[in-house]
């Protein structure tokens, strides 16, 4: 998958969802890591 190929906004969501991901020791990236990750920045 070409991350750089996705919006700026899409990559940031990809990569909250990632940390997610990795903080739960998940080795797989799933829809419950995604949807967290489209959420408005505090």
């Amino acid at each position: 998958m070409r991350i750089d190929r996705f919006t700026e906004k899409a990559q940031n969501a990809f990569h909250i969802a990632q940390e997610i991901m990795q903080e739960h020791q998940h080795s797989q990236l799933d829809v419950e890591h995604l949807f967290p990750g489209d959420a408005p920045a505090a």
